[in-house]
């Protein structure tokens, strides 16, 4: 269906994004009722930086307001220090 719905040219291929899936796999333990918004993309290419870092500054706030038990997960390699300094 998505392919028919985005593309005519041609077959769509998945690629995967990066993940080691046998580190982060789903967890077995039932979960809460905790709301977990996840960032995955490699953690020192700028372009991830700007967005996890303007994300934090302009929206974290405010969802966690509405939100209280909400968690953020950054997940991808090579981390820099100004995405490090955002860890609890």
């Amino acid at each position: 269906m998505f392919e028919s719905t985005v593309s005519t040219k041609g077959k769509l291929k998945v690629l995967g994004n990066g993940i080691d899936q046998t580190l982060f796999n789903p967890s077995k333990i039932k979960p809460t009722t905790c709301s977990n918004f996840l960032f995955s993309g490699v953690m020192d290419y700028k372009p991830n930086i700007d967005a996890v870092l303007w994300f934090v500054e302009h929206c974290w706030d405010t969802i966690q307001k509405q939100v209280p038990n909400a968690k953020l997960i950054i997940a991808g390699m090579n981390p820099s220090p100004s995405i490090t300094k955002l860890a609890i």
